[in-house]
This record gives C-alpha cells, structure tokens and sequence, in this order.
C-alpha cells in the first residue's frame, strides 16, 4: 500500500470549490494527502497532529491552505473523523 499520492496524481479543489468533504486519519506519521475518492468527491488525508483540543483539525486547516494557496475552516465534524472544509 503506498503512503501517499504523488504530486501528479492529485485532484485539488478548483479555485470555485466552496465546501470539500475530507476524511481525517490522525496520529499519523506525517501530514499528507492518502486518498480522493470520485465516487464520494471526498479526499483522506493523514494528520500528524493528534485529535487533542483541535490539534488535529488545526493541521488539517493549514495543510489544506498551504495545498490549495487558499485558506479553509473546518465547518462541521469537528469531532469526527469525517469533516466539511469551506474555503474563507
């Protein structure tokens, strides 16, 4: 099973995008993008962070702006594994 896709292989959010489902995987060795799932338009990502007093969603937030070069906000799962971003 591979850790991560490769650069080439990622489908970001157009810069239309407003709302993006994520499925968060914590605890995890390193912050990176896993998985995006068509079917769903959904995308599994592995965060470093621990889900601890919104570290996790933290991570998630700054990884996703630095992906993107746009800045998102977790809108609700904030204690879930399954979260919606939406682009400020």
């Amino acid at each position: 099973m591979r850790e991560h896709l490769a650069r080439s292989e990622l489908k970001l959010p157009s810069q239309e995008t407003k709302r993006v489902l994520v499925h968060v995987k914590p605890n995890a060795r390193a912050t990176a993008m896993l998985a995006y799932d068509p079917a769903e338009d959904s995308y599994t990502v592995a965060v470093k962070a621990p889900p601890i007093e919104g570290r996790a969603n933290a991570e998630l937030e700054r990884f996703f702006s630095k992906l993107t070069k746009r800045r998102w906000r977790v809108k609700s799962g904030l204690a879930s594994k399954t979260k919606v971003l939406v682009a400020v």
